[in-house]
């Protein structure tokens, strides 16, 4: 394989990655926000057990979305020139 095929590659594979820490960045923002919109009182009057999952859930999807962000950008660092 050449070094053009090769960094094609290696360009796939990261962006790849860099699409799944876009997809949990956004499931991580939203499904909690949906959730705390439909369920106010859950939120405002004392906190559910429920709501702390899914705030705690989107949170930890957030901070893996940077994690698998992380690798993709590795990824781009063996590119030849």
């Amino acid at each position: 394989m050449g070094k053009m095929a090769r960094n094609e590659k290696l360009k796939l594979r990261a962006a790849y990655f860099n699409n799944i820490a876009v997809a949990l960045f956004a499931g991580g923002f939203v499904l909690p926000a949906v959730w705390v919109m439909q369920h106010p009182a859950a939120v405002h009057d004392s906190l559910s057990l429920e709501a702390a999952g899914y705030i705690l859930g989107g949170i930890a999807a957030i901070i893996l979305s940077l994690y698998v962000h992380r690798t993709a950008e590795n990824v781009l660092n063996d590119i030849e020139d």
